[in-house]
């Protein structure tokens, strides 16, 4: 009987031609894509200068799920990171157990969410910063489809919140993410007009996919951009101010800052006024912002943010721990049995 690395050295060697075969056929689909399209009269290279006198405030969320027989352990977080005459953190924590049922991710998830936003408000009352970025889009944000749960509601009041609080007080909130799955690009590209050739190359291809290929192909790299766009996929503000209450359009582009970093997917919510020169002057920003560390290309105020928010596994398990000591112990030892043992606790460690 053949043993699994036996296996997968056959499955290398049978499937390289065809991994090959396939990759070619992308790279051929791009040229012709790049020669059909109108991606070229879309990008830009964004000014590249010091923006040394804003002030910004950063904001990223963490979570842990620890799942017992009936019930979850939740732990969410919320880091918010400020830039101004001096450098300091507003934190938010929050923890509990929750019914397991299909919603229980899902609830936690908005959670998590609606403290990032509450966050995000909180520094624009108090330190009233030039701009606000949050991790995440804020397009997909409001385009989530409404669901029956308590959470959602205080999700989509906690957005609308900070949204609304930006707009009165003339701060640029703005939504950044390492998006390696979305294809607004894509589709607003072929909904100017394609060869057949060049429609096929698109059905293998993501935006992020598209801007990394064009970069690798530049013989001396600058950061570029694409100019706004509102992508395909987009439900539209009627759909958005009729679910949400939010009356607003987010317009997209894409940021490649540095050669080597990951495509950025950047939107802000607007009325439709100056979106050309308000999409550039974020560009130029998170340009500078993203040069340090170079090779990295992600704002570093955002990566500061991720960083303190970030849920260590370690403590998710501590965190369950002291849950059932504490909690569950005036059950009687019974429940401590239930609620404490997982599957792989009861396997067999030995074979007789």
């Amino acid at each position: 009987m053949s043993s699994y690395y036996e296996l997968w050295s056959k499955q290398v060697q049978d499937k390289r031609k065809e991994i090959d075969k396939i990759v070619g056929q992308v790279h051929k689909g791009i040229d012709l894509l790049l020669r059909d399209s109108c991606l070229d009269d879309m990008l830009y290279n964004p000014e590249i200068r010091k923006h040394e006198n804003v002030s910004i405030g950063a904001v990223d969320g963490g979570e842990g799920l620890q799942e017992l027989a009936g019930v979850t352990v939740y732990m969410t977080r919320a880091s918010g990171f400020i830039k101004n005459d001096r450098s300091e953190f507003i934190r938010k924590l929050d923890l509990g157990v929750m019914p397991v049922n299909r919603q229980t991710k899902a609830r936690v998830q908005f959670t998590r969410a609606a403290m990032e936003y509450d966050t995000a408000t909180e520094i624009i009352d108090r330190f009233k910063p030039d701009y606000v970025l949050i991790d995440g889009s804020l397009l997909v944000g409001v385009e989530i489809d409404p669901i029956k749960i308590d959470e959602y509601h205080i999700y989509i009041n906690s957005l609308k919140t900070l949204i609304t609080r930006a707009d009165e007080k003339g701060i640029n909130l703005v939504g950044v993410s390492e998006d390696s799955t979305s294809r607004g690009l894509i589709g607003y590209l072929a909904e100017k007009g394609l060869t057949n050739e060049a429609s096929r190359a698109l059905g293998s291809l993501t935006d992020a996919s598209l801007m990394q290929l064009y970069t690798q192909r530049l013989d001396d790299f600058s950061p570029i951009a694409t100019k706004p766009f509102i992508p395909v996929s987009n439900k539209g503000r009627d759909w958005i101010r009729k679910n949400t209450g939010i009356d607003k359009s987010f317009p997209t582009f894409y940021l490649q800052a540095t050669r080597l970093g990951r495509p950025l997917r950047v939107d802000f919510p607007s009325d439709g006024k100056g979106i050309g020169e308000k999409s550039k002057e974020i560009a130029s920003l998170l340009t500078y912002l993203s040069q340090i560390p170079k090779r990295y290309g992600y704002p570093l105020p955002l990566y500061l943010a991720h960083s303190d928010a970030e849920l260590p596994q370690k403590l998710m398990e501590r965190t369950t721990l002291l849950i059932q000591k504490q909690i569950f112990k005036n059950w009687g030892d019974e429940y401590i049995a239930i609620y404490g043992k997982k599957r792989r606790d009861s396997r067999p460690t030995d074979y007789e």
